[in-house]
């Protein structure tokens, strides 16, 4: 079994609840183009911004940036 194609796989989507959530993933996705989206979640939840998976997800796709699918 080979690993899922980040291009094919089905993700969730929610958008956040308040700006400031909004323009942390933003910010934080634009700081660290290295960075995918489950990493930005993660690094917003551990400095103590309760983000969404679905949320992140949501943001990177309204504003077409590639973390989404790195």
């Amino acid at each position: 079994m080979g690993e899922i194609d980040p291009a094919r796989e089905q993700l969730e989507y929610r958008a956040p609840g308040s700006d400031r959530i909004r323009e942390l993933i933003v910010k934080t996705a634009r700081t660290n183009p290295g960075w995918g989206r489950q990493r930005i979640w993660e690094e917003l939840n551990e400095e103590g911004s309760e983000v969404d998976q679905e949320e992140v997800n949501w943001v990177l796709a309204q504003h077409r940036l590639r973390n989404l699918r790195l």
